[in-house]
């Protein structure tokens, strides 16, 4: 009796330890597959995560075009209208011959501030499809007969409009006017002049 209880003991050991063999042996050959697995898809991961945090550039906020008014300090400005002139502006015996050719960009200034304003026709500027720019001619107006003097004070809700002309190389494609705050501003808002 104690023969059969020793024999039944020892194979109850040997097969818990068959069983526990092969469950070892499954996870021993699991467990590499598995951790390489598991290192490719951190990799996978670690990459995707890294792509991720690459910081975007930021779109370029687009430039408001003809008849959108564009804010900047305490003026208001709206182009309304663009147009080549030619060599020559104004009736004998008041015109002038440009250097190279006139162009007219119609704009309308209005003082959004709570005190009046000085504008200047030196706060615009036209820049080029090649990047040139170019300073307004500020002359130009009283050949066109303009009553608008760039050089006048604007008070707080008052508007001034009329023509600001450059002297520009004839072929000259305009493709933004650049309006600043004030004359010492190196920089300014583009409006798209197409």
């Amino acid at each position: 009796m104690m023969r059969r209880t020793v024999f039944t003991a020892a194979a109850t050991a040997a097969l818990l330890a068959l069983t526990l063999t092969g469950c070892s042996a499954a996870g021993e050959g699991a467990g590499p597959a598995d951790t390489n697995q598991t290192a490719t898809d951190g990799a996978g991961n670690a990459e995707a995560a890294e792509a991720s945090a690459e910081p975007e550039a930021p779109a370029e906020p687009e430039a408001p075009g003809l008849n959108t008014p564009l804010t900047l300090g305490t003026f208001e400005y709206t182009v309304t209208g663009l147009e080549e002139l030619g060599t020559t502006i104004g009736e004998e015996p008041l015109s002038t011959t440009a250097q190279g050719t006139y162009l007219k960009i119609d704009l309308s200034v209005t003082n959004v501030g709570n005190k009046s304003e000085t504008f200047f026709d030196s706060y615009v500027t036209l820049v080029d499809v090649e990047g040139k720019q170019y300073d307004a001619d500020s002359m130009a107006p009283i050949y066109l007969r303009s009553d608008a003097s760039w050089v006048s004070g604007i008070n707080p809700g008052n508007t001034m409009a009329g023509p600001v002309v450059f002297d520009v190389p004839a072929g000259t494609v305009a493709e933004f006017l650049m309006v600043k705050e004030n004359m010492f501003a190196s920089d300014g808002e583009l409006i798209a002049l197409k």
